[in-house]
Formats: C-alpha cells, sequence, structure tokens
C-alpha cells in the first residue's frame, strides 16, 4: 500500500473497521514507514485530547442541523461506493442515538 491509501483508513484501522487483509496491509505499512506511523500517532492524540473535552449543551436546532448534515455526507459517500470512504463507525452509531 502507498502513503497515500494507508492515511485515508487510518481512522477505521484505528476504530477497528477494516477488513483483517487490510489492516494487515495497513500494519505492513507502517511498520516500514516513519512517516504513517506518525500520523497514526497524531490521529490518535488527536483523539485522545477530543475525549477530554468538557461536554456542553447545544441548541436542538444547531444539533439537528449538524446531524442532517453529516447524514446526508454520509449517503453521499456510501453511494460513491469507494473503498475507505464511508463514515467511521463512532459517527454511525452517534447518528443512530440522534434518531
Amino acid at each position: 500500500m502507498k502513503c497515500k491509501q494507508v492515511r485515508v483508513r487510518l481512522s477505521a484501522y484505528d476504530a477497528g473497521e477494516l477488513s483483517a487483509t487490510e489492516s494487515q496491509m495497513i500494519e505492513r505499512h507502517l511498520s516500514g514507514c516513519v512517516d504513517c506511523s506518525a500520523a497514526l500517532g497524531a490521529y490518535r492524540g488527536v483523539r485522545e485530547q477530543f475525549a477530554l473535552l468538557e461536554r456542553i449543551s447545544v441548541d436542538t436546532d444547531i444539533a439537528d442541523e449538524t446531524v442532517a448534515r453529516i447524514r446526508a455526507e454520509g449517503v453521499r459517500l456510501e453511494n460513491a461506493g469507494a473503498p475507505g470512504t464511508s463514515l467511521p463507525r463512532w459517527v454511525r452509531r452517534l447518528l443512530r442515538r440522534r434518531r
């Protein structure tokens, strides 16, 4: 796999959403690529920082509009059918909770 292919899949890889074959290919690439390994580390660092943020209440209209836009983008990506372009599983779970 090339760096560009790996980087678009890092979120899905880290969330365990890829097939065993894809995960192995990414792991093989990461073992020999300092740049992509650093990108994965940076991604994980950002995700950890987000987890530390204080939850705030949001105006319902804004929240509903945001969820609607994310759902529309998810439909667009799924209709595109390109590998690695679906919404991450955590986003899909979040959207299901908002129904």
